[in-house]
């Protein structure tokens, strides 16, 4: 039976559109549920830094190559192109006219292996400024970064052991962790959405086996948790295996406020906790157990 030419038509339409449905398949679904085929979303990254930038922000670029994707999508004002393969002086050559002229940095992180190997603009940062966080957007991470005062002593000194007991013996005997001191660059009252700047002072005593990470916690008159940031220490630039005895690393740490924060009064902690198992390290502060962690100081909160 001869069909007519129309039928015949759609028929083999249908037959070609139904292969490549087949065919296809697999790829739209790696492209959109499998996060090795993400591709790196500049789109959304640029409409998030322009959603919450003010006149005193800046943008970093760590890759000089990242500047026409990344403009193709916001403005160029206030973007600034990191120089390729930097040393450590000319990353801070580069950042210090940034830091003076600006509030907040938001770098954008991407082809670090290629661009910057020894991660020199990620380090001045670390040291020069408070870290509130950072998200991936496929391979390019956005990190945000608050500049205040640098403070290079503590304003409060202690002798507080992370992993000792009471009696000064290091529990488990890998840890010899101590923290000298700390310092508020500003002392508040805070507002919501305000950056605390934590310096903190530590020093090991002792070769440190294990990895752990440091979590600042600002908890409520009831002990709930209110606002955090977790860490390796430096913005995971200083593991703790790779500290010198006796010598004092300065860590800082910026603990972004919640904007829906509540007004009131604020107990500061610090505390380290294994990285692995999540388990904290006890605290003892002049040979007497405090507990889990470190009650640094009250906070005041006050609505605008």
């Amino acid at each position: 039976m001869n069909l007519p030419g129309h039928v015949l038509r759609f028929t083999l339409y249908a037959f070609v559109l139904s292969a490549l449905a087949v065919l296809t398949f697999p790829s739209l679904r790696n492209l959109y549920f499998n996060p090795a085929y993400f591709r790196d979303d500049y789109r959304q990254l640029a409409a998030d830094i322009q959603a919450a930038r003010c006149p005193e922000d800046a943008v970093v670029l760590n890759a000089p190559n990242q500047w026409e994707v990344f403009t193709y999508y916001a403005p160029d004002e206030d973007v600034y192109p990191a120089p390729y393969h930097p040393s450590a002086g000319k990353a801070g050559r580069f950042l210090t006219p940034i830091l003076e002229a600006y509030e907040r940095i938001f770098a954008v992180y991407w082809g670090d292996a290629e661009s910057d190997p020894r991660k020199q603009i990620e380090t001045w940062l670390a040291e020069h400024a408070y870290k509130t966080g950072d998200r991936w957007y496929g391979d390019v991470r956005l990190a945000i970064y608050d500049v205040a005062p640098l403070p290079e002593e503590p304003q409060v000194t202690l002798e507080a052991r992370f992993g000792d007991s009471a009696g000064g013996a290091p529990a488990g005997g890998d840890t010899g962790i101590l923290l000298h001191g700390y310092a508020l660059a500003e002392r508040g009252p805070f507002f919501p959405g305000d950056v605390i700047p934590v310096t903190l002072f530590w020093q090991a005593e002792s070769l440190i086996e294990e990895p752990y990470k440091v979590t600042i916690q600002l908890l409520d008159d009831g002990g709930n948790l209110s606002a955090q940031i977790d860490t390796v220490p430096r913005d995971g630039l200083a593991p703790t295996r790779s500290w010198e005895a006796g010598r004092v690393l300065t860590d800082r740490y910026g603990l972004r406020l919640p904007p829906e924060l509540l007004p009131g009064r604020y107990s500061l902690i610090v505390a380290v906790y294994h990285a692995a198992t999540g388990e904290r390290l006890s605290v003892a502060v002049g040979g007497e157990a405090v507990g889990d962690y470190l009650a640094l100081r009250d906070v005041t909160v006050e609505d605008r």
